[in-house]
């Protein structure tokens, strides 16, 4: 002879406390849940506006002092110039570029190299960490030493 069937038992929604998996124990769905319980917040979509000076609370400020040293074979001067700069909302440099026409690429370069491993503060817009662009002045020393 076969071995019985065993009995299947499903405990009651209210002697389990709660309904199983999505069902109640009369096999419909569950109600709907009122506009007043809480739902599950999402995160809030990235930011992909990069904010101008202007547009910021707090301006992004570096963690290091920063150094730009001039590139090699470029003579003695001190030069100046414009820079613009991408920090993003984690404080990194993403980009830099020239500020005003005419700056030669390998002074660029030189400020990219200078810039790699400085950290910034994020700026700041309605208390959370933002993108920014800022036009940067800076001042390049001849090879070997260093100008704040």
């Amino acid at each position: 002879m076969a071995d019985p069937i065993p009995e299947l038992r499903i405990p009651s929604a209210r002697a389990a406390g709660t309904a199983a998996a999505g069902v109640s124990s009369l096999g419909r769905w569950p109600e709907k849940s009122s506009p007043t319980s809480a739902a599950p917040r999402l995160p809030a979509a990235a930011d992909a506006t990069w904010y101008a000076a202007q547009d910021i609370d707090v301006y992004p400020r570096p963690e290091a002092p920063l150094r730009f040293t001039q590139p090699h074979g470029v003579g003695e001067a001190v030069v100046r110039l414009t820079l613009w700069l991408r920090i993003d909302e984690r404080g990194e440099v993403v980009e830099v570029s020239a500020g005003e026409p005419g700056i030669p690429a390998g002074w660029v370069d030189a400020a990219r190299a200078n810039l790699a491993g400085i950290r910034f503060t994020p700026a700041r817009k309605d208390e959370r960490a933002v993108k920014s662009r800022l036009l940067l002045s800076v001042s390049f020393a001849a090879a070997g030493t260093t100008r704040d």
